[in-house]
């Protein structure tokens, strides 16, 4: 057996790619894709399940472990899977932008696990690192990750460092619930299309247009464009109660960032298009009829509409659950929200391609 050894965080031998926060543990690390100020807030979003929305900000969705060196042959990552939401745990491995092996699933269970790859070379190794995608729907925590002995290790920044980030906010649609794999969460494969750098800050069970996730974005200096796919966990709401809440949301942001592009998306289809349908209108039209209303009220030339059903071209094979996306949901709406995205913002996306 090869000699291994354990790779040092400290030393920058592999970096967290899209964590804003770490929680230091007695035996590793759980990375945050949000900061400790709001997931403190959000503790107080859904008053009647407290911790909830907590719970959903702490999952690693977006999150990758990236490792640059040279004749890395062996490749192990230990870790527990503190929470998650019932959804499969899974993680892909990548070698810059290609997939080097089969997606794996963890176990539900919060006993230590490792999983082990051996490595083939492939490819030049020299800026293009080693990338593990966690789990889109779990809350990690790595206990280690360990290397052949004889592998080279060098720091390197994130792989996608110097593309124009792209914050997506929204719910679990956008977190990757349905997603058999998180390189096929739609906000990664319109990433890999449009040569962007994404960060995910998809709720499952939240994304409610809270007043604190709407001034964390605006305090965020670090994107470039946002778009915000809200509304499926507001779906009962009527147009006039949900209009001054969106409203409200889109301003505090647009107050901290008063000419970046925002795409204000609609909610894509959902169950309620064909049932619990009043006077002509479904529940869900109800709150795409008041995203329209503020849009069209704060007359910016720099937000955008986009609507959400003329991202799902057809209708059928779309939806496993009813309300989440399948693996050909994702790719259709990737396909649809790329031509629409690069339309929308040519100036930030066409001078970045490569």
């Amino acid at each position: 057996m090869p000699d291994r050894r354990i790779l040092d965080i400290e030393k920058e031998e592999y970096l967290f790619a899209n964590a804003m926060a770490f929680d230091d543990t007695a035996t590793g690390i759980l990375p945050w894709r949000v900061d400790a100020e709001l997931i403190d807030a959000s503790a107080q979003f859904i008053p009647e399940s407290p911790g909830f929305a907590t719970r959903a900000m702490k999952m690693t969705a977006g999150i990758e472990i990236q490792i640059y060196g040279h004749n890395i042959r062996h490749l192990g990552i230990r870790l527990r899977v503190i929470q998650d939401d019932g959804f499969p745990q899974r993680l892909a491995i990548f070698r810059s932008d290609n997939k080097i092996h089969p997606t794996l699933e963890l176990a539900r269970n919060p006993q230590p696990q490792k999983l082990i790859w051996h490595l083939k070379p492939g490819f030049p190794d020299l800026n293009q690192p080693i990338r593990i995608l966690l789990p889109t729907h779990a809350e990690i925590e790595v206990l280690d990750v360990e290397v052949n002995d004889d592998a080279e290790i060098f720091p390197g920044g994130p792989f996608r460092q110097g593309r124009p980030t792209w914050l997506a906010h929204g719910d679990s649609i956008t977190q990757g619930a349905g997603s058999s794999s998180p390189d096929l969460t739609w906000v990664e494969q319109v990433s890999r299309n449009l040569h962007l750098s994404p960060v995910n800050m998809g709720f499952g069970g939240s994304a409610m247009a809270q007043e604190p996730v709407a001034r964390y974005i605006a305090r965020n200096a670090d994107w470039n464009i946002l778009s915000i796919h809200i509304g499926a966990n507001s779906i009962g709401k009527s147009c006039a109660e949900y209009s001054p809440i969106y409203q409200k949301f889109l301003t505090i942001i647009r107050e901290g960032h008063p000419s970046r592009p925002i795409v204000c998306c609609t909610p894509i289809l959902h169950h309620s298009d064909w049932n619990n349908k009043a006077d002509g209108c479904s529940k869900a039209e109800e709150i795409r009829l008041a995203i329209r209303e503020v849009v069209a009220r704060l007359r910016d030339h720099n937000t955008h509409l986009i609507e959400g059903l003329d991202l799902m071209s057809q209708r059928s094979g779309l939806l496993h659950d009813g309300v989440h996306l399948s693996d050909h949901g994702s790719a259709l709406l990737t396909q649809n929200l790329t031509e629409r995205l690069r339309r929308f913002i040519p100036r930030i996306i066409e001078s970045r391609v490569v």
